[in-house]
């Protein structure tokens, strides 16, 4: 092992927290950066989301969700499923980087999928299913684990 990692491994493992070095002073250690002398390793700054998509807005005004619940969510960064939801179709539409209809039409298909999973299991409530299809303890709507 090289003088320069050990020195970084000392630096990094000093039991006192206020004597031990931040992340910022060992990123910038010159063994962290070896090979990279150009472009120094720095810390990670995640991408702020577009507060503003109309798009997204509109698929989620769809789904029954209100203005001032997305505002009050993104504003604030509440870890609740509005800002969940709004991430995610955000995500969904760069992924895609389809029509706005797409999207819309998206965000529709779990009400509609929903609606036909109960239709599904009301029919098979009323039937009866032969035993070999099912092994004992599964039902027909669970997948195998």
């Amino acid at each position: 092992m090289s003088t320069d990692c050990e020195t970084l491994l000392k630096r990094m493992l000093v039991l006192n927290p206020l004597k031990r070095h931040s992340l910022e002073t060992l990123m910038r250690d010159r063994w962290m950066n070896v090979g990279y002398e150009d472009a120094p390793l720095a810390p990670y700054k995640e991408a702020k989301p577009d507060l503003e998509n109309a798009v997204v807005t509109e698929a989620m005004l769809s789904m029954g969700i209100t203005l001032e619940q997305i505002h009050d969510s993104l504003t604030n960064k509440k870890f609740d499923s509005v800002t969940a939801t709004y991430l995610l179709l955000c995500r969904r539409l760069r992924a895609k980087s389809g029509s706005a209809h797409s999207l819309l039409r998206a965000a529709a298909l779990p009400r509609l999928a929903l609606g036909r999973e109960i239709s599904w299991a009301r029919r098979v409530r009323g039937r009866s299913m032969p035993a070999q299809l099912w092994p004992p303890g599964e039902s027909p709507g669970l997948p195998r684990l």
